[in-house]
C-alpha cells in the first residue's frame, strides 16, 4: 500500500510539472577551437562547429542545459576557461496558431572569430567580423538578427560562434508578433515545446514509470 501511494505521488508530481512548464529549452554546449579557419558562409560556422561538438567536451568546455538564453558564458556554465571557445548555443519553443506571424530575434553574442545564426536549420544571418555586443543590441553589426514568418508548431533558433578571447556574457531575444516587448529566452517566456517536458520533468516520469514497472514485478512475483 505504501509503494502505490508513494507511485502515485511521484507520477501526480511528475505530470503536473510537465502541465506547468512555460519555458522555451535552452541547449549550451562549447568545445576547444583550436585553429580557426576563416568563415566565409554561415554553412561555415556550422559545419565548424558541430565537427567539434560530434567529440565529448574535454577538461573547460561542456554541453549543459542552462534555466535562459542570458549572461551565458562558458566560464559562468561551465566553469571553464575564458579563450579558444566554438559555441552551440539554441532554443527549442513553439509557436501557437494565435502568435504564427512575424517573429523578430536577436543575439548578443561574443563570437570574435565570426558566427552564424540558424532557425529551423535555415540560416538567417552571418558575419565573420569580430562581435561582441557588449550588453547593448544598438550596433547592428555586433549582434546577430532576424525577421521571418513562423508557423504554429515547434521551431529551434541556433547560434554558432568561435571566440579566441574573452568569453563575454552572450544573450538571446525575441519579438512576438504584434508585441512591442524583446522577451530573453528561459523561464517564463511562455513559448514552451509541445511534447517535450522540461528536463527535471521527464526525469520524475521515468522515475515514475520505473518504479511502477517494480510495483507490477512484485505484485506477479
Amino acid at each position: 500500500m505504501k509503494s502505490r501511494k508513494l507511485l502515485a505521488t511521484v507520477l501526480t508530481l511528475s505530470l503536473g510539472m510537465v502541465s506547468v512548464a512555460h519555458a522555451s529549452l535552452i541547449s549550451f554546449a562549447t568545445r576547444a577551437s583550436g585553429s580557426v579557419p576563416t568563415f566565409l558562409s554561415a554553412g561555415d560556422v556550422k559545419a565548424y562547429v558541430e565537427g567539434l561538438t560530434a567529440a565529448p567536451a574535454t577538461a573547460g568546455y561542456c554541453d549543459a542545459a542552462p534555466a535562459a538564453w542570458n549572461g551565458l558564458s562558458n566560464q559562468t556554465n561551465c566553469g571553464g576557461v575564458a579563450n579558444n571557445i566554438a559555441f552551440d548555443i539554441s532554443a527549442t519553443f513553439s509557436v501557437s496558431a494565435a502568435q504564427a506571424g512575424t517573429w523578430s530575434f536577436r543575439i548578443g553574442p561574443d563570437f570574435g572569430l565570426g558566427g552564424a545564426l540558424f532557425i529551423d536549420g535555415a540560416a538567417v544571418d552571418f558575419r565573420a567580423t569580430d562581435m561582441w555586443w557588449s550588453g547593448s543590441h544598438a550596433d547592428s553589426t555586433q549582434i546577430l538578427a532576424a525577421t521571418l514568418n513562423l508557423a504554429a508548431g515547434n521551431h529551434v533558433i541556433r547560434a554558432y560562434g568561435a571566440e579566441a578571447c574573452c568569453d563575454g556574457a552572450q544573450q538571446g531575444q525575441y519579438l512576438a508578433p504584434g508585441s512591442t516587448d524583446w522577451i530573453t529566452f528561459g523561464a517564463d517566456d511562455g513559448i514552451t515545446p509541445r511534447g517535450l517536458p522540461e528536463p527535471a520533468s521527464a526525469g520524475l516520469l521515468l522515475l515514475a514509470l520505473g518504479a511502477m514497472g517494480a510495483a507490477r514485478k512484485r505484485a506477479h512475483g
